[in-house]
């Protein structure tokens, strides 16, 4: 199959639907030897760009260019097709629907882009409602859902946290003190993100800083060496906090057992990789999975074979 041609900015992120693909066909076959499938959009040319499963095993993604967003039904798709897809139009005529969540009632939200709006869709109707963010031009990017329902999201070029409240549609906005915030993931009352930077530009942050949800304090951590800089972020069920170093070559967490602040273990990558991008974590295995931004790689860390400072543990698959 022709592979389409991204902008370097998004092509790392196509890459997450097979992702999908990998992990939907380990959960229901866990004997099963990990493979790639490829799933045709039914819109040409629409750049998927970030997934997230819901309650019932769909695959949802965005469709940056043709402005919707897709559902895919593992149980009627096949690969090559576009057959189990769905799509969906994003109402913001240049919204550019980027990063993608399932809240825990299974509503469905993502970032637009360019929109500068939050978006919700119901996947019972299919309705779509959109949140407007105060700040113009504030590019948002990840978000998580807390225990209380409420979606909270990095502003990019806004350089802000913020938080929106479903019920009143009523957003809060919490300006970070420096970098441009790319992700983030929620551990006990704190919202942790990544400062990264913008690396098309050589804009380059080393932090991570958290954010008390209560409180609004803020506080940052430093992550050596300085040209590192910190990406993806994401946490395990304990509760552990899992980032990527997108110019350090590593996958590292934060290590609480002696207080704060925490230390930070690294799992050194090696030449095997050019640039770990965004990544996930696998509970029930104990795998993490990342996205190579340049190398047209996956990779996967399996926590019981890591070892500190190594390379132990790794497995890169090629696109």
């Amino acid at each position: 199959m022709k592979r389409k041609v991204l902008s370097k900015r998004y092509e790392n992120l196509f890459f997450k639907l097979m992702i999908a693909a990998i992990l939907w066909a380990l959960l229901s076959a866990p004997a099963r030897a990990a493979s790639f499938e490829e799933f045709v959009t039914p819109t040409p040319d629409s750049s998927p760009a970030d997934i997230a499963i819901d309650s019932k095993g769909n695959i949802w993604f965005t469709e940056i260019n043709a402005n919707k967003i897709g559902k895919l039904v593992p149980s009627e798709a096949e690969p090559g097709t576009s057959k189990g897809i769905t799509e969906y139009d994003v109402p913001e005529a240049k919204g550019k629907p980027y990063f993608i969540m399932v809240a825990s009632n299974d509503k469905v939200y993502f970032s637009e882009l360019a929109g500068n709006k939050i978006g919700q869709l119901d996947p019972t109707t299919g309705k779509i409602k959109e949140f407007a963010i105060p700040t113009p031009k504030s590019e948002p990017h990840n978000m998580r859902e807390d225990e209380h329902g409420n979606i909270w999201f990095v502003e990019f070029e806004g350089q802000k946290i913020g938080k929106l409240d479903p019920a009143t549609g009523a957003i809060k906005e919490y300006r970070i003190k420096e970098g441009y915030p790319h992700d983030l993931t929620l551990v006990d009352g704190k919202v942790w993100y990544t400062m990264g930077g913008k690396f098309w530009a050589q804009i380059i942050y080393y932090k991570i800083g958290a954010l008390d949800m209560q409180t609004g304090e803020l506080t940052e951590l430093e992550i050596q060496p300085k040209k590192s800089t910190p990406h993806g972020i994401t946490k395990g069920a304990d509760g552990t906090i899992w980032f990527s170093l997108h110019f350090g070559k590593k996958i590292s967490r934060l290590d609480f057992s002696k207080g704060h602040p925490p230390a930070v273990v690294n799992y050194d990558i090696g030449n095997r990789v050019q640039t770990p991008h965004d990544l996930v974590v696998d509970d029930k295995r104990g795998w993490i999975w990342f996205t190579d931004d340049h190398g047209s790689l996956i990779g996967r860390l399996d926590i019981s074979k890591a070892k500190p400072d190594t390379a132990e543990g790794f497995d890169i698959f090629k696109i």
